[in-house]
């Protein structure tokens, strides 16, 4: 099981949907957001907290709330709160495309956050109590992106300068987030069904190297203990960028040359994993869980304006998206005059239950907390989170029956999970360098696909997918030259 976000409008649709036409579908919608607990040496008895001595593995403080009024945000202030980190997506987007892209080049995401109007205006709307959410919130970048805002973030010191601005300097589709709720799986089936089928693609086999340097190209496949040995003039190389960052100096004979290698080593590649929580029952949707949560309800994540009490079938609704604060995983806190220090980590988990119909929640964690998560066992990271439920909802909730952690960084055939910008180092340049077929005189040609290839739709399954579109039309284009037949049509990069 896997949860999926797309986005896209009517206007401008994402051609994920119309592989998807039957598929369940659906925009994500409301959203619970707990009050985050005090630092470590702070006492909020103000506000009908009181630290009181953990119990768990690892120590640290825990919050036993007066009544379950105290333990969300009211949606009054959590719609803007979370809409104020919603918006800042758009202005910097906005930023992005009106900067230079030199500049935007040398310019860090968190510098870009912190001295815009939006958050800066944030501070002024909501009150001084929920600051220190609102200093956590742009955390939601690094899960987004699954790149660094700054250094302790940093999977390794190639990232320690963080994601730079030029990260949205693109033209990607716009809309809202929804949920593809029979997972990617469903796009895959769709799309290579008649292949698979066909036996044209042969699964569990890898690739060793690939010989480019005579025509036809060699690859060589290693399927078990068998070794084998494939031809073919044209040879699209799909491997992720973690995986290139690795082993391409192994795997590609000649060697790549200097711009590639240059493409290969400049851009970002970041982890993004899910910790999924499977249990007997949606125990969220039971009481007196479901209290805690109809208090802080927001209609949608994206919306600064509902509150959920309004109507009464509002009222009876699961939200599907939880958002949490965390002492133990490290996060970043951005201050109002634009400095930023060590602080919570934000966490987001997605409700299943409503969405797919099992009982099962999904948390996303990136960067370097995704690599400690990864250095744990799923039952040290189920331990992890239960803990943190039971400090959110003052109480202990049912403990999961099954935990499963991705664990994208380790995997060997991705090494990450997508590609992004790293300040100072990063240019478009690099993505468009993949772009251009290698052929040299006698030789195979060599072409490259995947979303660290795309110009507007990296780190993206779309951008995947219009980037083999791409390599397929070029090869398509070739044949056709030598034949002399029409050109068919171009994708978008």
């Amino acid at each position: 099981m896997s949860d999926a976000l797309i986005r896209c409008t009517k206007e401008q649709p994402n051609p994920l949907m119309d592989i998807l036409p039957k598929k369940r579908v659906r925009e994500l919608n409301g959203t619970v957001t707990f009050k985050p607990p005090p630092s470590k040496s702070e006492e909020r008895a103000e506000d009908g907290w009181e630290i009181v001595s953990s119990a768990t593995e690892g120590g640290g403080n825990k919050l036993e709330p007066s009544n379950n009024s105290d333990l969300v945000v009211p949606p009054e202030i959590a719609g803007p709160l979370t809409g104020t980190m919603w918006a800042l997506f758009d202005t910097l987007h906005e930023t992005a495309n009106s900067t230079p892209a030199d500049k935007a080049k040398s310019t860090t995401m968190l510098k870009t956050i912190a001295t815009s109007d939006t958050f800066r205006d944030a501070f002024d709307e909501i009150p001084k109590s929920y600051h220190g959410a609102l200093r956590a919130m742009p955390q939601f970048v690094e899960g987004m992106e699954a790149a660094p805002l700054a250094a302790q973030s940093a999977e390794g010191s190639a990232d320690a300068s963080g994601i730079g601005l030029l990260e949205y300097a693109i033209d990607d589709f716009d809309g809202d987030q929804v949920f593809v709720q029979d997972g990617y799986l469903a796009v895959l089936e769709n799309l290579a069904k008649d292949i698979l089928n066909s036996k044209l693609v042969k699964c569990e086999a890898e690739v060793v190297s690939i010989d480019w340097s005579r025509s036809p190209a060699t690859v060589k496949v290693e399927d078990g203990s068998t070794l084998e040995t494939w031809t073919a003039k044209n040879v699209v190389c799909t491997l992720p960028l973690g995986v290139l960052k690795e082993r391409h100096m192994n795997i590609f004979q000649p060697p790549l040359p200097k711009d590639k290698r240059e493409s290969i080593e400049s851009l970002g590649f970041g982890t993004l994993d899910k910790i999924f929580m499977v249990y007997d029952s949606p125990w969220w949707a039971q009481e007196p869980y479901s209290s805690i949560l109809r208090n802080g309800l927001v209609k949608k994540p994206i919306d600064s304006t509902s509150p959920s009490k309004d109507s009464s079938e509002d009222g009876e609704r699961e939200p599907d998206m939880l958002v949490g604060f965390s002492h133990d995983l490290p996060g970043v806190a951005v201050h109002r005059d634009g400095t930023s220090e060590p602080g919570l980590r934000t966490l987001m988990l997605i409700n299943l239950h409503p969405l797919t119909g099992f009982p099962v929640l999904s948390c996303f964690v990136s960067c370097a907390n995704a690599r400690q998560i990864e250095s744990m066992s799923d039952l040290k990271a189920q331990a992890l989170l239960h803990d943190n439920l039971t400090a959110w909802f003052g109480r202990e909730p049912p403990k999961p029956t099954g935990v499963h952690v991705t664990r994208w960084g380790d995997d060997r055939f991705s090494k990450g999970s997508y590609s992004h910008m790293i300040t100072g180092v990063s240019e478009t340049r690099h993505r468009e360098e993949f772009q251009k077929a290698l052929d040299i005189k006698g030789g195979g040609t060599l072409s490259f696909a995947g979303e660290h290839t795309s110009r507007n739709h990296f780190a993206t399954v779309h951008g995947a997918l219009i980037s083999g579109w791409r390599e397929a039309d070029a090869i398509i284009k070739a044949w056709q030259r030598e034949e002399g037949w029409i050109r068919q049509p171009t994708f978008d990069n």
